[in-house]
């Protein structure tokens, strides 16, 4: 068989995509290698705002929003701190658990038009003689191996892509995950408010609650990894013992027990991968994948699956670099932010300070919608001219501890704006004649040997 495009997964980046493009006219085919329909259990999945707009695009917001809460704010707790950030009038987050959102968006294909293909596993690439990629081998459930010939092969299959590494796709900025994960479901305690979404940090750990359908909540524990390993002799009994180790949840929970299973990622990488080369794309978290303490996961695998799919049709010689290098300047600065977040160290004093300050700010506390919708640097979510005035307030008092934090916080925005220079450049160049070879970070080939490390070292010290 011969398609136009191949997508080889069917979740949200490819289900999505494959929506955009059969719209269009052209032959597609969503390869799933899971029986359907099944449950994607390693991931959580709330929808920004602007995920929900995508998903009115694709046909199927309004179906997400019946079976789940509005969620209009979140309650963000650091230590014995609390502020309350929202999403701005007429913006919401939802949360549908994947095995009905991925169900409803491989139906929104199949409606448009293109194939959807489960229990097809991917084993290799076919190709042209001059590298190309042309087509792929599919393995299906009765062990049958069939070749799918395509003018594209797009890798839609996750951080762990099959395609990726069959095309030996260049990875840039990765860095491993220093805090692992662990999630349950819970019936929803009559206390919390459906509309609010919770992330608390205390010490070193954090914790998120995501309001769900069928009033449910997901609560997720973030300890540090090195913790992390000593909980998998027995997870769930770990998990439940951190959970009610949380004020907050405790006292909302009470007796309570999780429902169904206790879920677990210890080791998790966060990168990007060149998402594009001779006749193969990626998309989603194949080619990128950030922090999940942002919450923009699928909703940025929506933005990137249209932002390709203009790209296919376009059909010129630089619409997939140019989307590639478009991909990288939208989501750099929420990757390096993510990043700060992350990390595996204790509430600051400048968090605890800020957060006291905000509760009474409703000017900074509504910037959270505007920072998810991308017209805000995440690193100018509470602006410097608001804190410089709280911070030297505490240092007046003999409080020097948050102007320490704030140097690292300011420093941590600088190098990501640069870093956002750099790539608006490669955005810019993108039709530039080349007269060096280019890595796919933007350095020369001819420094590889002698800078094996330099997008690491040059940002991240």
């Amino acid at each position: 068989m011969t398609y136009d495009v191949v997508i080889v997964g069917a979740r949200c980046a490819g289900a999505a995509l494959a929506v955009h493009l059969a719209r269009t006219g052209l032959t597609v085919v969503a390869l799933e290698a899971a029986k359907l329909p099944s449950d994607q259990p390693m991931s959580t999945h709330l929808i920004q705002p602007p995920g929900m707009d995508e998903l009115d695009d694709l046909g199927i917001g309004a179906r997400v929003r019946a079976r789940t809460p509005a969620i209009h704010a979140g309650r963000f707790d650091f230590d014995d701190r609390t502020m309350t950030l929202r999403y701005g009038a007429g913006r919401a987050a939802h949360c549908l658990r994947r095995g009905e959102l991925d169900a409803l968006l491989q139906n929104a294909a199949v409606a448009a038009g293109a194939a959807l293909q489960p229990e097809s596993r991917v084993v290799a690439l076919a190709h042209a003689r001059d590298g190309r990629v042309t087509g792929v081998d599919v393995q299906r459930a009765s062990g049958r191996t069939e070749r799918l010939h395509a003018r594209l092969v797009v890798g839609a299959d996750g951080r762990n892509s099959t395609v990726a590494r069959l095309v030996a796709a260049e990875e840039y900025l990765g860095y491993d995950a220093p805090r692992a994960c662990y999630w349950a479901y819970w019936q929803r305690p009559a206390d919390w408010d459906a509309g609010l979404l919770y992330n608390g940090s205390q010490h070193d750990h954090s914790r998120v609650l995501f309001p769900t359908d069928d009033d449910l909540v997901l609560i997720a524990s973030s300890p540090p990894v090195g913790r992390a390993l000593g909980w998998r002799a027995d997870h769930r009994a770990a998990y439940r013992a951190d959970v009610r180790a949380c004020t907050p949840l405790a006292a909302l929970l009470g007796d309570a027990e999780p429902v169904g299973r206790v879920l677990g990622m210890v080791k998790a990488r966060y990168f990007f991968r060149a998402a594009t080369g001779p006749g193969w794309a990626l998309v989603g978290d194949a080619g990128h994948h950030k922090e999940f303490v942002t919450g923009l996961g699928i909703t940025d695998a929506l933005r990137d699956a249209r932002s390709l799919a203009s790209a296919i049709v376009a059909d010129d010689a630089t619409a997939l670099e140019r989307h590639w290098r478009r991909r990288d300047v939208e989501r750099i600065e929420t990757f390096l932010w993510g990043r700060q977040l992350g990390r595996a160290d204790a509430v600051t004093a400048l968090e605890r300070l800020v957060a006291a300050h905000v509760a009474d700010t409703p000017a900074v506390a509504d910037r959270l919608g505007h920072v998810v919708d991308g017209r805000v640097s995440p690193f100018a979510l509470f602006p410097p001219a608001r804190v410089l005035p709280w911070v030297g307030a505490a240092a007046l008092r003999g409080n020097a501890a948050p102007l320490a934090d704030l140097g690292v916080v300011l420093a941590d925005a600088v190098r990501a704006r640069r870093e956002l220079g750099r790539r608006k450049r490669l955005l810019a160049a993108v039709e530039r004649p080349r007269t060096r070879p280019r890595r796919v970070d933007g350095t020369d080939a001819a420094q590889v040997d002698r800078r094996p490390a330099l997008a690491e070292s040059a940002h991240f010290g």
